[in-house]
């Protein structure tokens, strides 16, 4: 479910939008697509159930590559996606966002495909509505 939430986000990102169009993938991006794209994953999830809370809140490890032929592109995208979920709270896709923090962020280049990467993860604390 956290995946909606992250699509939701990205998605209506205006900002984000006009950089990057509806290239915002879940898991993995079709082979047909032309960098500049994003790509969003849940690495874990764990959670924890109270006895006044039946909804558990669940912390999400979430990961975001941005994809480009250009290094300063996927660095400036990448700060678009930084803006858009650090410290994002409300509800999205039926799940009530309480915390949402940078983790780590970390670069890379694909020697194979000739493509920049940035990469972002974050910690999600939330529960479904």
């Amino acid at each position: 479910m956290i995946g909606k939430a992250i699509y939701e986000i990205l998605s209506t990102d205006t900002d984000l939008v006009a950089q990057v169009g509806n290239n915002i993938f879940p898991v993995v991006a079709p082979q047909t697509a032309e960098p500049l794209f994003l790509v969003y994953n849940q690495i874990t999830s764990s959670g924890l159930r109270t006895k006044d809370n039946p909804f558990p809140l669940t912390t999400y490890l979430v990961q975001i590559d941005t994809y480009s032929e250009s290094a300063i592109n996927a660095a400036e995208v990448n700060d678009l996606v930084k803006k858009a979920l650090d410290r994002k709270t409300g509800e999205f896709a039926s799940i009530c966002i309480f915390s949402t923090t940078i983790v780590s962020e970390m670069d890379g280049y694909s020697d194979d495909d000739e493509v920049f990467r940035k990469t972002l993860r974050f910690e999600i604390t939330g529960n479904l509505i």
